[in-house]
């Protein structure tokens, strides 16, 4: 392991908080950030925030095939953003709560960029 110099001025404390910090596991959080670093999924989640849609409707609002949206669909699942349902024949999607929160902390940094 490699050591600080002895003439950098660093406490104790810092250094204990900062290897706690560090050998957190982020895996999930990235694991989200990857799943959304695809901007159709950003817009689905926005659109199901509005309203439970059918498969269809979103198919037909953001131009889509069906194999296309359906991929993006399951990424969104996988992560618990959103959750389906049948309803006769329709396949209905509604975003969740960690959905919206997601959405929250997207329009914080949406924000921060046009500051």
């Amino acid at each position: 392991m490699k050591e600080i110099p002895s003439d950098y001025r660093i406490s104790k404390e810092k250094i204990k908080k900062y290897k706690k910090i560090a050998k957190k596991d982020y895996n999930e959080v990235t694991s989200i950030l990857k799943t959304l670093s695809n901007h159709n999924r950003i817009k689905i989640l926005k659109i199901l925030r509005d309203q439970e849609l059918c498969v269809c409707v979103l198919i037909k609002v953001m131009n889509l095939d069906y194999s296309k949206m359906s991929y993006h669909l399951k990424k969104l699942q996988k992560k618990d953003l959103i959750t389906n349902k049948k309803e006769g024949k329709f396949s209905i999607y509604k975003i969740t709560k960690k959905g919206k929160k997601t959405l929250k902390n997207i329009k914080t940094i949406q924000d921060q960029q046009h500051q």
